[in-house]
């Protein structure tokens, strides 16, 4: 997997509080606000991308619009 720049929770920019999910690398921490870091873990709970819903729907979501414009904008 390529490094990703990190990006900063938004409510905390000058604190090492990442707003990604470490495993679907969705923004999901933008506006995390709670004191303690959230490590990263998934909000859902999932161990792999594949068992997040969130980021299985993103992925059905992109793969749509992609078909779409194969489809109607070659």
């Amino acid at each position: 997997m390529l490094d990703l720049p990190d990006q900063r929770a938004l409510a905390f920019p000058d604190e090492p509080f990442s707003a990604y999910c470490r495993v679907c690398w969705q923004n999901v921490y933008c506006l995390w606000i709670d004191k303690e870091p959230h490590g990263g873990v998934c909000i859902f709970g999932a161990i792999k991308a594949q068992d997040c819903k969130q980021a299985m729907d993103w992925e059905r979501f992109k793969g749509g619009i992609k078909k779409h414009l194969k489809e109607h904008h070659p």
